[in-house]
């Protein structure tokens, strides 16, 4: 479950009991650090969650305000950037701006065979 708590700002809960007890993420979603001369973008909000293939057990997805992807192969514990999306030079052509909620976001996944 995606949240943001006010001044501490966004973060995540999961639950391993179906929804009966609910804990903080030890590493929520986060960009990397910006190379020098760069800007540093910082996870405003969590919009999207979907688990990842079948097989692929503990595999989680997030979509992030301004556009970003990132991964967790624990259950939703830790969540790593995806590099091939966040730090991809189209990636300001593809999303620009700082994209859903509220605006202009194209984050397109595909499914892998």
């Amino acid at each position: 479950m995606a949240a943001k708590t006010g001044h501490l700002g966004p973060t995540m809960f999961r639950s391993t009991d179906r929804g009966r007890k609910w804990t903080e993420v030890k590493q929520p979603p986060a960009f990397r650090k910006a190379a020098e001369g760069e800007a540093n973008r910082a996870v405003e909000a969590v919009f999207w969650l979907t688990p990842g293939h079948a097989k692929d057990k503990g595999v989680w997805y997030a979509g992030t305000s301004p556009a970003g992807l990132f991964l967790s192969a624990d259950g939703g514990d830790h969540w790593e950037p995806v590099a091939g999306f966040n730090d991809h030079p189209m990636r300001p052509q593809w999303a620009p701006g700082n994209a859903t909620p509220g605006g202009d976001c194209c984050i397109r996944f595909w499914s892998i065979p």
